[in-house]
C-alpha cells in the first residue's frame, strides 16, 4: 500500500499541550490529523474520482497481499503421541535442521509432560490446521515453493519422518539419533550455520531407518493421509 509521509512544523510548547489533552481524552495528534485529512478528502475530491481511487487502492492491496503470500516459506508439521494428534504450519521453524535443534534443546524434555498444542507453541508463531488442509498441503508440496518441508513427529514410537523441499520421498529417523546428530553439529560453536547443517545432514543420513512405503503407496493412490 502506497502512503505519503507528511511533515509539519508546529511550536513545541503548543504541541506538548495539545498532545497531553488528546492523550487524556484517549486520542492523539496523529489520529486527529488523519480524521481532518479524511474529512477534507471526502469534502473536496469528487465522489466519482474517490470511487476510482478506492478501487485502485483495493487492487494495490490485493497485489501486495498476493506477493506476501507467494514469498511465504513454511513447513507443515504433524505431532503425534499415544493420546492425540496436532497439525499446524510454521514459518519460523520451517526446515528439519531447525526442528531437530528445537527437539534436542526444548521438546525432548517436554514430551509427555505437556499437550501437543503446547509443544507446537515452541515452534514460534504457528497456525493450526485440520486433516483436510494437511492432506491438501501434502498434495500441493511438489508444486508449491512455499512449502519447505513436511515433518511428522511420532512421540509414541520416538521417530520423526521428513519430506523436505526438492525431495518427494519420506525419510524416517529415531529421535535419539536426531538428538545426537544435532549435538555433533553444534558442539563446535565457531562453525558457520551452513557447516553445522552439513554436519547434521551427514550424521543423520547415516541413521535413516527407512521410508514409510505404506504411506507412499497410499499417497500415490488416494492422496496423502496422516502418516502416523
Amino acid at each position: 500500500m502506497a502512503d505519503t509521509d507528511i511533515t509539519l512544523f508546529f511550536n513545541t510548547h503548543r504541541f506538548d499541550a495539545l498532545e497531553q489533552i488528546l492523550t487524556e481524552s484517549g486520542s492523539s495528534i496523529e489520529n486527529e490529523l488523519l480524521r481532518e485529512l479524511d474529512g477534507m478528502y471526502r469534502a473536496l475530491v469528487p465522489e466519482e474520482e474517490r470511487t476510482e481511487i478506492e478501487s485502485e487502492i483495493e487492487r494495490e492491496n490485493a497485489k501486495a497481499e498476493a506477493e506476501r503470500e507467494a514469498a511465504r516459506r513454511f513447513a507443515v508439521v504433524h505431532l503425534h503421541d499415544s493420546d492425540d494428534d496436532f497439525l499446524f504450519t510454521t514459518e519460523m521453524r520451517n526446515n528439519f535442521f531447525s526442528m531437530a535443534y528445537l527437539y534436542r534443546n526444548e521438546l525432548k524434555d517436554m514430551v509427555g509432560k505437556y499437550t501437543l498444542d503446547s509443544l507446537a507453541a515452541r515452534f514460534g508463531s504457528y497456525q493450526a490446521i485440520d486433516e483436510t488442509v494437511f492432506s491438501a498441503l501434502c498434495n500441493a508440496k511438489p508444486n508449491d515453493p512455499r512449502i519447505t518441508a513436511l515433518v511428522e513427529f511420532d512421540f509414541e514410537n520416538n521417530m520423526v519422518s521428513v519430506c523436505s523441499s526438492g525431495d518427494d520421498e519420506w525419510h524416517t529417523y529415531d529421535l535419539k539419533d536426531v538428538s545426537t546428530a544435532i549435538y555433533r553439529a553444534n558442539r563446535n560453536k565457531h562453525l558457520s550455520f551452513t557447516t553445522q547443517q552439513e554436519i547434521f545432514g551427514e550424521a543423520i543420513g547415516e541413521k535413516e531407518i527407512g521410508t514409510d512405503t505404506e504411506m507412499k503407496d497410499e499417497t500415490e493412490a488416494d492422496g496423502p493421509t496422516l502418516q502416523m
